[in-house]
Parts: structure tokens; sequence; C-alpha cells
């Protein structure tokens, strides 16, 4: 893991942006934009808060895999080789490294943009929340999002010897649930037609995090859509989210 100055932890880089996950930060300080006279934080305490610096860090496309999902054998080692897996030996102690690092850094909070789950396996995302329950209880908030990976996959699958055996996927109502104490029981707002919400991640700071994949119809056509999109009533309750903020 590679750390960059300005203090954001990038795993892995997108291709295409919209192709999981669309991040807006809200500053609600921004001059003109709040009446500091109106604000409920007298004018020294937002100078303070306004000077106080806010460390974070942003890791994206993490695909962790539950250990216990492979046994290390031919299956396995043919998707590792095969495709874009070969960090997937590693994903557990890659984990355990955010963990680590996280407790000597200490950032205020981490943001996870998306494709958290290497496929969406529900034993991968129930692993992957004990970490993240590590890092919470050593005083980092962590905020997450879904990627095009993380629910209604069909190709979640487990590696057992040379074969390759589906396993228990998610769907977006298990994710919530499952990620509540990440971002989703913080929410300002919701977005009633996606996993988009709001929080007010430090004084005078939103973050508006976007789901804009597209995940309904996977089972459908039997593999993982891949597109972005972001619809007409989502756009609608971000511009109401902007004027929330201001």
């Amino acid at each position: 893991m590679n750390f960059s100055t300005d203090k954001v932890l990038i795993l892995h880089k997108k291709t295409i942006i919209f192709s999981c996950v669309v991040l807006f930060f809200l500053s609600l300080a921004l001059t003109g934009c709040k009446d500091t006279k109106s604000s409920n934080l007298n004018a020294m305490e937002l100078d303070q808060a306004e000077l106080k610096p806010v460390s974070f860090w942003v890791a994206t496309d993490t695909h962790f895999l539950d250990k216990d999902l492979q046994d290390g054998g031919q299956a396995f080692q043919t998707y590792v080789t095969g495709g874009d897996g070969k960090m997937l030996p590693y994903s557990d102690k890659m984990a355990e490294a955010l963990v680590y690092d996280a407790e000597q850094k200490k950032p205020a909070f981490i943001i996870l943009s998306g494709d958290l789950t290497n496929n969406g396996e529900r034993s991968s995302h129930q692993k992957l929340t004990e970490n993240l329950k590590r890092i919470e209880q050593q005083g980092t908030t962590v905020y997450v999002i879904p990627g095009n990976h993380d629910l209604f996959n069909p190709w979640a699958r487990s590696f057992s010897g040379d074969k390759q055996l589906l396993t228990d996927s998610i769907t977006d109502k298990d994710f919530v649930k499952m990620y509540a104490d990440f971002g989703y029981k913080e929410a300002v707002s919701r977005d009633k037609e996606s996993l988009s919400y709001i929080v007010k991640a430090a004084p005078n700071l939103w973050i508006l995090m976007i789901d804009s994949s597209q995940y309904l119809n996977n089972k459908k056509y039997g593999f993982p859509q891949t597109d972005g999109r972001i619809a007409s009533s989502t756009l609608s309750w971000m511009d109401e989210s902007v004027k929330l903020a201001a």
C-alpha cells in the first residue's frame, strides 16, 4: 500500500470513473455558501473548524475475497492467473494491512468507493465488515458504497480443487443491513432509488456518496452489468442535497 502526500490511499485506479461510483465532496464552509451569523457555531468555533485539517483516505476496488472460499487449488490458480485477480491470494493480508495502517496513521475517515468484494460473495462481505469494525474501534470512521461487483452477482464463486462452485451473493437490502455502521446509519439523507447517501464527515464537510452501479438485472443477464448510470430521480435528489448543504 502506498500513501500519497495528500493522505489519500488508492488501492486500484479505475479506468472508467462511472463503472462503479462517483464521489462528490460538499464543503459547507465555502465563501458565500453559508451565512456564519446563522450558523450553530459561533465565529470562533467556525474559525477553528475551518483551520483544522482533516486527514482521510480513499480506497477503491479492494476486491476482498474471504480466504475460506478458496483452497489454493487448481481452480483458484487458474482464476488468479487467467484474469485480473493476481492480488487475490493476498486479499486477507491486504485487509489486515489496511487495519494496521489505519491504527498507525489514524485518519479521520476512510472511504471505500466500490467493488468491495471479488464478486459479491456473502461471506466476503461478512469478513470485510469484521475488518471495518476493527478500524472504527480504533477511532477511524468508514464510509462505503457498492460497486458493480458487489450486489446480485451471479459470478459469486468459491474454489475447491479443480472446481469453481456457486456461492451466495447479496442483495441491495442485504448491503444496507451489513454495512449499516459504515455510512447508512449516519446518513443525513438517502436517495430512494439507489444506495446513494450523504454523511457529515467533519465540521463543515459533507460527503455525497453516489451509487452509480446497475445491478438489478444481473441475475437475468447471468453476469454483472459493468456500465454505470445515474437515474434522473437520483440527479434530482443530488440537486436537493446541494441545496441542503448550502
